[in-house]
């Protein structure tokens, strides 16, 4: 029980931590799992190795071309290259899946246009990767949830 005039301090950062970890606890764990099952973090890691390693080649040579194919994947994995706040500040496993979810907007934009079949198989082995959020409604539920916390 507070005295009459005794004044209560709290510090805003952990008040709002400990809200925010109530607040997104459930639906941020199952997003993160569900991400980590579906592995589109790790395939998409192994598809910009490939991007990366086929720069260096001729643009005929290997599964994919270059010029500028890996972009939207680096920018899935990357973000805008602005350092995130910690949890539940930033909700980082949720920005990785919105930008999943505008990966190929993005790729149709920033990959130029005449381009070559390996390109195009570089854009389609994209959208199977993210397409797998589809195979799941949970992906729907998790993220609904937070976007409504």
């Amino acid at each position: 029980m507070r005295e009459k005039g005794v004044i209560d301090l709290i510090c805003h950062y952990h008040f709002l931590a400990a809200v925010g970890k109530k607040l997104f606890e459930q639906p941020y764990a199952l997003l993160r799992k569900l991400l980590k099952s579906s592995r589109v973090r790790t395939d998409l890691r192994a598809l910009l190795r490939d991007l990366r390693a086929y720069s260096t080649t001729s643009p005929q040579e290997g599964r994919f071309g270059w010029r500028g194919s890996a972009d939207p994947v680096l920018w899935i994995l990357a973000g805008d290259g602005i350092k995130d706040l910690l949890y539940p500040f930033a909700l980082v496993h949720l920005a990785f899946f919105q930008r999943c979810r505008q990966a190929l907007q993005r790729a149709q934009c920033w990959v130029q246009r005449p381009r070559t079949l390996p390109e195009r198989r570089a854009i389609d082995h994209l959208a199977t990767l993210v397409r797998r959020f589809d195979k799941d409604h949970r992906f729907t539920t998790a993220v609904t949830r937070l976007a409504e916390g």
